[in-house]
């Protein structure tokens, strides 16, 4: 199918609209699904005339059809519902293509429609995020570019795990934004790459130091580097994606002989679970290193104020020994 409208929504409005690079590739996911059952469903390869065939008894059918046999949770039908509503937005006002927007008061789905279990989320332990980093040295049999991606995967971990940082904020993260301290360095992540839109300065001090030292020497080692100013590079010099920081912790894990179901953005439920539990970190202070919204007009500042930049330090470098 030629998908010239949708593929317009993607290269031109949501740019505009300056939505990060992670929520695009959702949108793309959610859209592509909806597209293809809509497709066979209607037996039409015409873009437009899909678009205008689609009715709101179709989408509630579709939405029962993805809770009850495809199982998919509420929240992961919200973002579904949330991504075809900003589309059909674009479709309905921006393009007028059709007359009436089949999903313009659609509901969110309560989670007791959900036919998915719900399971609580799995965090690693302090000595078990020790074990995972030290195991992290171990070379088996048949892994390629062991160094290279060792010290990468061995940053990624401690630096998102002492911060509370999401992984998009490191893996898109630039040399441009380092600024060098005493101590090693504080990061500044723009507002524009933050889900709350908010700036961050983070520390990378400590052993969060250390292993990003080696990882850069690794890194100088690359033949070819298609995105010089990124800071986390695959062997092939390219971006690294959620899905390869997924697939290597997986197999950290596995090395560590840890049996969990744990995904890159445990780190930040590990970051604020285990300060929390201490008692002896203020909450301030943690919404101020990780990025949780306060009230009023702190939010305009407090994320990446340079006189918090000792206290951040101390509370991140505690969390690994």
């Amino acid at each position: 199918m030629n998908t010239n409208i949708l593929d317009r929504y993607f290269n031109n409005y949501l740019k505009m609209k300056n939505r990060r690079e992670n929520t695009i590739q959702t949108y793309k996911y959610n859209m592509s699904q909806f597209y293809n059952y809509f497709s066979e469903l209607l037996h039409t390869d015409d873009e437009i005339e899909l678009l205008k065939k689609i009715t709101n008894d179709m989408i509630e059918d579709y939405v029962e059809y993805l809770l009850l046999e495809k199982k998919y949770s509420a929240s992961s039908m919200n973002n579904k519902i949330n991504t075809w509503k900003s589309f059909y937005k674009y479709v309905y006002k921006n393009k007028k293509i059709i007359e009436v927007n089949p999903i313009e008061h659609f509901p969110e789905v309560p989670e007791c429609l959900s036919t998915k279990e719900k399971k609580d989320k799995e965090i690693l332990t302090p000595s078990e995020l020790e074990k995972v980093l030290e195991c992290s040295y171990n070379k088996l049999e048949g892994e390629r570019m062991f160094h290279l991606c060792s010290t990468r995967d061995r940053f990624i971990m401690a630096f998102t795990y002492t911060t509370g940082s999401r992984i998009e904020e490191i893996l898109q993260a630039e040399f441009p934004w380092l600024e060098k301290i005493e101590d090693g360095y504080m990061i500044n992540i723009p507002s524009t790459l933050v889900k709350n839109k908010i700036d961050k300065r983070l520390p990378i001090t400590g052993k969060v130091l250390k292993y990003f030292n080696e990882y850069l020497i690794e890194r100088s080692n690359l033949k070819k580097i298609k995105d010089e100013d990124i800071i986390i590079l695959s062997s092939k010099g390219r971006k690294v994606t959620t899905k390869d920081c997924n697939e290597s912790l997986e197999k950290l894990l596995k090395k560590a002989e840890i049996n969990k179901h744990i995904t890159s953005h445990c780190g930040r439920h590990y970051f604020s679970t285990i300060l929390t539990s201490r008692g002896d970190v203020s909450e301030n202070i943690i919404n101020r290193i990780g990025g949780w919204k306060m009230e009023g007009i702190k939010n305009n500042f407090y994320c990446h104020d340079e006189a918090f930049d000792n206290e951040k330090i101390r509370v991140c470098n505690s969390l690994l020994s």
